[in-house]
């Protein structure tokens, strides 16, 4: 049995990359502090890297995202905020784009050394 077509991250469709990272953005912006990370405003503008890799999860195919990024900088400074790393286990539960499944598997804060610059 093959996996099915989204397991490959290169066959993620459009509507469902972008749905993973507009759901990613929001996990971030809701958990920003139990990762140390300073606040969210606006999850829109997380600076947000993707990749994919086929992984068997309870027995069927599935998705594991790794993804690393930046929040936004805070008010008043130029540049990029706090750096992260967080990953997810998904599985496509039906055809709809926000029939995913989506288990967080890790979130930290990158240590960096950028402080930002003020305007």
């Amino acid at each position: 049995m093959s996996a099915p077509a989204y397991c490959n991250s290169s066959n993620l469709t459009d509507g469902d990359r972008k749905h993973l990272e507009n759901q990613i953005c929001l996990f971030i912006k809701r958990d920003a502090s139990k990762a140390g990370l300073g606040a969210v405003s606006d999850h829109k503008k997380i600076t947000l890297n993707m990749s994919a890799e086929t992984v068997t999860l309870g027995g069927k195919d599935g998705l594991k995202l790794s993804c690393t990024g930046n929040l936004p900088p805070p008010s008043g400074l130029s540049g990029s905020g706090d750096a992260f790393e967080i990953s997810f286990s998904c599985q496509k539960k039906g055809s709809d784009l926000d029939s995913w499944e989506m288990r967080q598997d890790s979130f930290k804060k990158v240590d960096t050394g950028f402080a930002g610059e003020k305007l």
